[in-house]
């Protein structure tokens, strides 16, 4: 599984009653992998049966939300992953929700699996070169540059909460508010 991170998550819709707004997931951008990843190329079907946000792709805790929608935008020329995001009432996702609306947490990432992408020009796939073929030791040492990578077809996994995002210079603090045992071990 790989998983990238945005910062640009511009909260529209907040719904205090709902615990909810919208926001991106994955933008179509280069990251500071040097990666990109295709909006065009989401594959949500599985994500659909099981939407649930967990906080910090950290799978043996309760998630903090569920994504009541998921869906490329705009539909026609799609340039993100867009999502929205219902926070659970528990004393957890209560306070997750509160971070985010009050900008202390700004940031999401998408885990996925990859089935097709292009590196350098050359087209790669799952099922012909198997998982992550371009990735084995010594590649960038044999091809002598960083792999410029675009992920053309992918299977949305999971969206999580995150502090850390794809821009380094785009760091957030969260420095108070923090009432629960588990946010403060996970912050």
């Amino acid at each position: 599984m790989i998983q990238k991170f945005i910062t640009d998550i511009e909260l529209k819709g907040v719904n205090e009653e709902e615990r909810s707004f919208v926001a991106w997931a994955s933008k179509g951008t280069l990251d500071r992998d040097d990666e990109i990843i295709d909006p065009a190329g989401w594959l949500l079907k599985n994500f659909q049966k099981n939407p649930v946000i967990p906080l910090f792709h950290n799978y043996g805790d309760f998630p903090i939300a569920k994504s009541i929608w998921t869906k490329q935008e705009p539909k026609d020329k799609p340039i993100g992953l867009l999502f929205k995001p219902q926070f659970a009432e528990t004393e957890l996702g209560q306070e997750a929700f509160y971070l985010y609306q009050n900008g202390y947490m700004n940031a999401f990432s998408v885990g996925f699996d990859p089935f097709e992408w292009e590196v350098d020009g050359e087209q790669y796939s799952k099922a012909k070169d198997g998982d992550f073929q371009i990735w084995q030791k010594g590649y960038v040492e044999q091809k002598k540059k960083k792999p410029r990578c675009t992920y053309r077809k992918q299977d949305l996994l999971e969206i999580s909460g995150v502090l850390v995002p794809a821009h380094a210079d785009a760091l957030i603090e969260a420095r108070s508010h923090v009432s629960t045992p588990e946010m403060k071990q996970y912050l």
